[in-house]
């Protein structure tokens, strides 16, 4: 992920909502749930998951 200033940022962040007409943050839960839907269903983080692919790798091959 690339560096980036935290307080220009968030003026980006605001200015680019405002010129949008949305608010910074999304407090409705309507909304909240189609932005989840749309995203698709939670996955395990990717080291849970590594970690998990190297153990069934691992218990495939002593069998």
């Amino acid at each position: 992920m690339a560096n980036y200033d935290r307080a220009e940022f968030t003026a980006w962040l605001h200015a680019s909502c405002e010129r949008q007409g949305v608010p910074v943050t999304v407090t409705d839960p309507a909304v909240i749930t189609q932005v989840a839907t749309l995203l698709g269903p939670r996955t395990q983080p990717l080291q849970r998951r590594d970690r998990l692919a190297r153990r069934d790798i691992a218990s495939n091959s002593t069998s």
